[in-house]
């Protein structure tokens, strides 16, 4: 039980890493939290390695975030997106067998502050316990996780204001 939490640590701890450096939080902790789903994946116009994950608030169409991410990270939603079939695992095919062998439950996912020009979340679960945690995440890695799980996605009232 104590590697598959160091596991876990570990994983965790790949997933929330993003362009280095320290970073301050723009945004504190999240209060009001709009439903969103991921309307597109786009791939960018003028740059090859950059697509863009747009985001449509459920209850408002007019409220739309787009979000650029890298090609391998749009790569990875993609199949998640679409299920292709491969051969051997990815990173989050790891982290979703995990899951999916110690009993957790993934319960929705919050993208919830801009950090250094990064956009990070919160992947919510309910663990073996039956208590609910969090895991810090990059954005990406967290809507392809709740792709994958086919849960629910939240963003910040803030971060939809602010755009």
């Amino acid at each position: 039980m104590k590697l598959f939490i160091n596991i876990l640590v570990l994983i965790a701890a790949l997933f929330a890493s993003c362009k280095g450096g320290p970073r301050k939080p723009t945004q504190g902790r999240y209060k009001n939290k709009v439903a969103v789903e991921l309307s597109a994946l786009v791939a960018s116009k003028t740059d090859a390695d950059e697509y863009a994950m747009i985001f449509v608030a459920k209850q408002d169409s007019n409220l739309q975030l787009p979000i650029v991410i890298g090609a391998t990270e749009a790569q990875a939603l993609a199949i998640a997106i679409e299920q292709i079939p491969h051969d051997n695992p990815l990173p989050l095919d790891l982290f979703e067998t995990l899951i999916n062998q110690s009993g957790f439950t993934l319960n929705h996912v919050v993208i919830d502050s801009l950090i250094d020009s990064v956009y990070t979340a919160k992947i919510i679960y309910t663990a073996a316990d039956n208590k609910k945690k969090k895991i810090k995440s990059r954005c990406c890695d967290a809507v392809t996780l709740a792709v994958k799980f086919d849960c629910p996605i939240f963003m910040t009232k803030e971060l939809l204001k602010n755009y």
